[in-house]
């Protein structure tokens, strides 16, 4: 990242009390960590990063914890300059933030959704990559926000 928009996402990061959260494995305080590395132009950092997120998000189970609704954000906003792995690995948390078998049960699950519906027109672009992976997790990620869009698996 440039310098100013690593000013700007240190700025926004630490703007939210991530100490006041917990994720699936316990104290949220080093999410601002996390998400700096996944921002990192070192893939190898992001990728990593992107592995603690899984685990910090999406591992319980039961649902993403609160925190999710702050981390999220920038996990979307990361997308556009992410390689396929990365690519790949981010489609994969963000769909299985929405992707919840009891909906109705938890806010927290709803308003993540709110967020990757505002986020269509950029999951759309996703459904034509040439990596078949990537094609898929966003027609999957698409699906569960209710959007239809036209599978490449035979029917």
């Amino acid at each position: 990242m440039t310098q100013p928009t690593q000013t700007s996402l240190r700025a926004r990061l630490d703007a939210i009390p991530w100490s006041d959260f917990k994720t699936c494995l316990g104290p949220a305080d080093k999410m601002g960590e996390v998400l700096e590395r996944l921002a990192s132009s070192d893939s190898a950092a992001a990728l990593a990063a992107s592995r603690e997120l899984w685990c910090a998000l999406v591992s319980s189970g039961i649902g993403p914890p609160s925190v999710a609704i702050h981390a999220l954000p920038f996990v979307l906003d990361v997308l556009p300059q992410a390689d396929e792995e990365l690519t790949t690995e981010l489609l994969e948390l963000v769909w299985r933030c929405v992707h919840f078998d009891r909906p109705d049960e938890t806010a927290t699950f709803q308003e993540l959704r709110r967020m990757v519906i505002a986020q269509r027109p950029r999951l759309f672009g996703y459904t034509a990559s040439p990596n078949q992976e990537i094609a898929e997790l966003a027609k999957d990620i698409l699906a569960d926000i209710g959007e239809r869009t036209v599978s490449s698996k035979p029917a």
